[in-house]
């Protein structure tokens, strides 16, 4: 028998009222759980986009799982409206979200090569 493994990682939840600015790297993806605030009974999820991101952003309907997957043009903030509706009532929210590149280490951008070891940022002994 051979062994499995499975890595597990937790996907964060928020209530509708209150979900924070959102920041993703590129070749990550971003994924949250929207709950339904004050709502009760069925409840459906919707998403409607303010700004242009050309990678994938999604909401499951009934889970409220919103997932986004940058694209590698996608450079600038964006806004997404998450709108959460049951027996006639609705609750919004706007939430931002910033895509970011993945950044080289600037020796490497700039092409420098140290002539000696960096020092280390919890040592002292260069401060005078």
């Amino acid at each position: 028998m051979e062994d499995l493994s499975v890595t597990y990682e937790a996907v964060p939840a928020y209530d509708i009222s209150s979900v924070p600015p959102q920041t993703i790297r590129h070749g990550e993806t971003l994924a949250f759980y929207v709950g339904p605030g004050t709502l009760t009974g069925d409840v459906n999820f919707s998403i409607v986009l303010e700004g242009t991101p050309v990678g994938s952003v999604d909401i499951d309907p009934v889970t409220g799982l919103l997932t986004y997957i940058p694209a590698p043009e996608d450079a600038t903030e964006f806004q997404v409206i998450l709108t959460a509706e049951s027996g006639g009532e609705s609750v919004s929210q706007v939430v931002d979200i910033l895509p970011m590149p993945v950044l080289e280490d600037e020796q490497q951008v700039l092409g420098l090569v140290p002539d000696q070891p960096l020092p280390d940022p919890e040592d002292k002994a260069y401060i005078s």
